[in-house]
């Protein structure tokens, strides 16, 4: 028999990330991130979808600047890992997660 599951947990998460260094000074990194379904109440009346998001992320370091450009959610996907109810075994009260978003940074040492 198996114990009843954690609310807003999931069973199985799974995480692959790869790097690859093109040249000398540059860095291309890559994921893929995949959460099962969990269920939002307690009672485990209803069940959140799984989803699957894939992430990249360019970096050039140039003296003592590192340039980024990262691409999380790569893909779009909708999906949500919030939500506070279940009605007749639907899941209610949801917050979705931010789509794809671009980000830029510089950092410098010093």
């Amino acid at each position: 028999m198996s114990s009843p599951r954690s609310s807003l947990t999931p069973r199985e998460t799974l995480a692959l990330h790869v790097e690859w260094r093109p040249a000398p000074g540059q860095r291309l990194d890559g994921g893929l991130n995949h959460v099962a379904s969990q269920s939002p109440d307690f009672d485990n009346a209803c069940k959140m979808p799984s989803y699957t998001t894939a992430d990249l992320r360019y970096v050039y370091r140039w003296r003592d600047a590192e340039f980024a450009l990262g691409i999380t959610n790569l893909t779009d996907r909708k999906y949500f890992t919030q939500a506070f109810a279940c009605a007749n075994g639907a899941v209610t009260s949801i917050y979705p997660d931010p789509g794809r978003a671009v980000t830029a940074s510089v950092r410098l040492r010093f």
